[in-house]
């Protein structure tokens, strides 16, 4: 290694950048010996000194910079390139004036001229704004008159903020720059400057982002966002629109124009969304009079609280298949976070919803509701035995309402409560085969007696009967465990695992967190005709031949009368009994001793020998498991009896017909639920879907050729015109009114009154004689209560607040509010108080100290663009208490926590005054990671509708 010392940096500017050779030779040097005794140099070899070593040593001149000669005599000798620098004087400032224009290549003729006349201000806009797009800039309106026009150039004029520099939230600048290229129009070119100061931009892909020559057709727009409603992704939607179009590089409009248009389509679905979901259930009042529906509110403030509906198709499903139903509830279904309530049971082993509820809350009170709305809906019907989970308001809403009913409780909710626990036992008890003894005997197939005597034998065994969750689960025993309602028929479910499964059906295809409330009407409207369409299919294919299980007679029998579904869990028991013998019991007439052939397992029934009766003269047939009694269909245990016994003939009192072919019985109204039937609907979407095909026909064949293209435009231009003069009609879901609604009360009125008060526009949604009608041919009790809708005549409706519901978290603050009682706003419909601590929360708009903002308020004719107009709220809350500034979302260093902590001890010694005590609580809140009263923070955005 050659070291060579730096000399130091020069004091001038000339000495401080010298012009080195690109060469050098570096001599050793010790700096140890004197100069004098120092022996003469060796010649050194040559090397080249690289411009990043010059710059180390012109920052550093006393360290000695080192070079290391390689074998490679090109690493050394290569001539490296520096990256191009900016031109000369473009770092000039400011910035020089400069003038450009257009094309100097363009056609004259598409050129602004002085003294240009046209026919028409329009035709005059047009052409000028054909040059701006070809020349490369955009265009707005200076000003205008009767007469004359001003068009400027879009970076004309200097842009005036009215925030101060500190109040702004973004980083957004003005394009403006003062540019002077204008055109002065009277119906001719009456003055012009086409110079412009800054730089134009031609190129396709820069014009689309200039708002004068963005395009973007309606149509596309329509099938945008028909896509979007129906569950498409946005990258796949925006790939259909690019084979729409033919490339991306054709768009008129950008992808963030793309995203603004659905941003908008979102805002207006929530938009006077009680009122479209109320138009919507007349639509489907019109087309089916069978359809139910019935809403609970507020008495004194309007505010909805639940809503009811219930389809034509749903009320026969319940009259077929009602006699075992589970319910359950589930959220994040709709933008208002109501939960969802469904009413599910079992169509010939298939999921089928009887019945769906949006409700406020899950209270006693709005289950009991929806309990009775339900029975009413149902002509009284109570169904035979009803399956939830553990919650304490549907216990007791169901014992106020469905008083003939059973009611059992979901296994897996009460497992699942100690799961942790039964977890660990299982661990501990591995070797002794505690979790599969433990579920086959929650499976046992015998009898409470049976099922006690086992279960302390299991318990005894492995020393757990003092364990905590093991008693919960013995208290509870007789409401989940199958062997106490084996005679009870439960269509086979011992759980919600049906209605959990709908719940899934319905977030994975249909609805969303983001759903408004009219779309998940419909969505739920879709997935019931999804369902129909599918049962249809299983009708269709199920007049083949199927494939039996074996020769004998019964099981011809069964084969012509199930169905393809039933039939093969026919099959699957039929297989099971190959594996059993059977042998007769001395000890009972007609009586049989079933068991498995090895008799093999841990389980406490493996070796059990199961009492079979079968009397073939009198065509009685039972067993000791009574799956039949519970489940409708037969065991293993009496197909062997069959089997052993060559029965020919099965009794029809044994074939339930719920599954058989001929299952769905006749009904005095109309299944359907179609709500646009027929040639002539009267709905836009429909006429649109319908002209679609015809319309996407019509552009393959004139896209042929440019011959087929022009004679396509040309009838096109000349037919649209006429058609355009078509008013829209009255009924379509456009012309819907206003949010707030009203129930009439006249008996005589048939028709929907729009109305127009001065505090807030309200439509009179139906009349008496329209609800009275939701419950002809139904008869309730005499004790069952009227439906909400008529208790609610003349009260205006405004849409519900977002539910609170048990399990969703609540906003915390570092400090407790107290609470507030309700002010008197008396006569005023639009607050919603209806209990107390809701804080000092007050809309802006009408003044109201309420549950709800002014992007939200009913009196707001802009409350879905209220978050983007609001501005920056008039007085920030001051900081009280010692400055803890720190950077929001990080986390807090032990450093943090004891110089809080040593504050808060500090303040409480000095005096305990009121402004100590309301900082030792800001530094308390902060401390538990939430935010506090006192904190300076910035307000968060507000969704739409929020």
């Amino acid at each position: 290694m050659l070291l060579a010392p730096v000399p130091s940096a020069p004091s001038s500017a000339a000495q401080r950048a010298p012009t080195l050779p690109p060469r050098m030779l570096l001599a050793p040097v010790n700096s140890a010996t004197p100069s004098a005794t120092r022996p003469a140099p060796t010649p050194p070899p040559t090397v080249l000194v690289a411009p990043v070593l010059l710059a180390t040593a012109a920052a550093a001149p006393s360290t000695p910079v080192a070079v290391v000669v390689g074998s490679d005599p090109l690493h050394h000798t290569t001539n490296l390139t520096p990256p191009t620098s900016v031109p000369e004087g473009s770092m000039q400032t400011p910035v020089a004036p400069q003038i450009f224009f257009h094309d100097p290549y363009m056609n004259p003729a598409f050129v602004p001229r002085v003294q240009q006349q046209f026919h028409s201000m329009v035709d005059a806009y047009e052409f000028y704004k054909d040059y701006a797009k070809t020349a490369g800039f955009s265009l707005r309106t200076a000003r205008t008159s009767k007469e004359t026009a001003h068009w400027v150039c879009w970076r004309g004029g200097h842009h005036k903020s009215k925030k101060v520099e500190e109040d702004k939230v973004t980083e957004k600048g003005s394009k403006r720059c003062g540019c002077e290229a204008y055109v002065k129009v009277v119906w001719f070119f009456d003055h012009e400057q086409l110079a412009h100061n800054h730089k134009l931009e031609p190129s396709p892909r820069m014009v689309r982002y200039m708002h004068a020559h963005k395009y973007l057709d309606d149509g596309m727009c329509d099938i945008f966002n028909i896509m979007i409603a129906n569950g498409v992704n946005h990258q796949p939607a925006l790939h259909v629109m690019v084979h729409l179009y033919g490339d991306r590089q054709k768009w008129g409009f950008t992808e963030k124009d793309i995203e603004n248009k659905k941003s908008e389509y979102a805002r207006s679905e929530k938009d006077d969304d009680l009122n479209k979901l109320l138009q919507f259930f007349r639509e489907c009042k019109k087309n089916n009079d069978h359809f139910y529906w019935d809403v609970d509110a507020d008495p004194n403030t309007g505010v909805l609280k639940n809503i009811f509906w219930c389809h034509a198709s749903q009320r026969a499903q319940y009259k077929d298949f009602g006699d075992a139903v589970t319910f359950d509830t589930t959220h994040k279904t709709n933008y208002k976070h109501m939960p969802l309530a469904m009413f599910v049971g079992a169509n010939n082993l298939k999921n089928v919803t009887f019945g769906q509820a949006l409700i406020g809350d899950e209270s006693t009170a709005s289950f009991a509701w929806l309990f009775e709305t339900f029975k009413t809906c149902m002509d009284g019907k109570q169904p035979h035995v009803i399956l939830t989970d553990e919650d304490p308001a549907m216990k007791i809403a169901i014992g106020l309402v469905f008083k003939e009913s059973i009611h059992r409780n979901c296994r897996w909710h009460i497992t699942r409560t100690w799961e942790y626990e039964l977890d660990q036992l299982y661990t501990q008890h591995k070797k002794k085969q505690l979790k599969e003894r433990f579920e086959s005997l929650i499976n046992y197939p015998l009898g409470p007696t049976q099922f006690e005597v086992e279960w302390h034998n299991l318990i005894d065994d492995c020393g757990i009967a003092d364990h905590p969750a093991i008693v919960a689960l013995w208290q509870k025993r007789k409401s989940w465990i199958p062997a106490y309602f084996k005679d009870i028929y439960c269509g086979r479910m011992t759980s919600t695992q049906r209605s959990e499964s709908q719940n899934r059906v319905l977030k994975d295809g249909y609805v969303n967190g983001n759903t408004s409330l009219h779309m998940f009407a419909k969505r739920m409207l879709d997935s019931l005709q999804h369902a129909d369409h599918m049962d249809a299919g299983e009708t269709h294919y199920a007049q083949a031949v199927v494939v039996r299980a074996s020769k004998a007679k019964f099981d011809e029998q069964f084969s012509r009368v199930y169905t393809r579904a039933v039939y093969k869990e026919y099959k699957d028991q039929y297989n099971k009994s190959t594996a059993v013998i059977i042998e007769p019991n001395p000890e009972v007439k007609n009586g049989y001793l079933v068991k498995h052939e090895t008799g093999e397992g841990s389980f406490c029934w493996a070796q059990h020998h199961f009492k079979v009766v079968a009397d073939v003269a009198a065509g009685e047939y039972s067993c000791e498991c009574k799956q039949w009694e519970h489940t409708g269909l037969f065991c293993m245990h009496i197909i062997k009896a069959f089997t052993h016994l060559q029965v020919r003939r099965i009794p029809e009192k044994y074939i339930l017909k719920r599954y058989s072919r001929d299952a769905v019985s006749e009904v005095p109204w109309d299944r359907h639920d179609n709500v646009r039937i027929g040639q002539r609907a009267g709905k836009e979407q429909t006429r649109l879907s319908k002209l679609l095909p015809k319309l996407m026909k019509l552009g393959r064949a004139g896209s042929r050729s440019d011959r087929a293209y022009d004679e396509t435009c040309r009838l096109v231009d000349q037919i649209t015109p006429g058609i355009e003069m078509f008013p829209r009609e009255r009924d379509d879901e456009s012309a819907a009114g206003p949010l707030s609604t009203r129930v009439a009360a006249e008996p005589s009125a048939s028709t929907v009154v729009v109305a127009a008060p001065s505090s807030a526009s309200t439509e009179l949604v139906t009349s008496a004689a329209e609800n009275t009608a939701n419950v002809t041919n139904s008869d309730p009790p005499p004790s069952s209560d009227p439906t909400s809708t008529l208790l609610h005549e003349g009260i205006v409706l405004h849409e519900p607040p977002l539910s609170r519901t048990k399990g969703r978290k609540r906003a915390t603050t570092g400090q407790k509010t107290k609470d507030v009682a309700a002010p008197q706003q008396e006569g005023n419909p639009c607050s919603t108080y209806d209990k107390e601590n809701y804080g000092n929360r007050q809309c802006r708009f009408c003044l109201v100290r309420g549950t709800h903002y002014c992007t939200t308020c009913p009196l707001n004719p802009k409350r879905s663009r209220a978050a983007e107009e609001r501005e920056k709220k008039k007085a920030d809350k001051t900081q009280v208490g010692p400055p803890t500034k720190r950077a929001r979302g990080r986390p807090k260093i032990t450093r943090h926590v004891h110089e809080e902590s040593a504050q808060i001890v500090q303040d409480e010694a000095v005096g305990g005054s009121q402004e100590s005590s309301v900082g030792t609580r800001g530094a308390r809140g902060r401390g538990r990671g939430t935010g506090t009263r006192n904190r300076v923070v910035r307000a968060p955005h507000v969704g739409y509708q929020d």
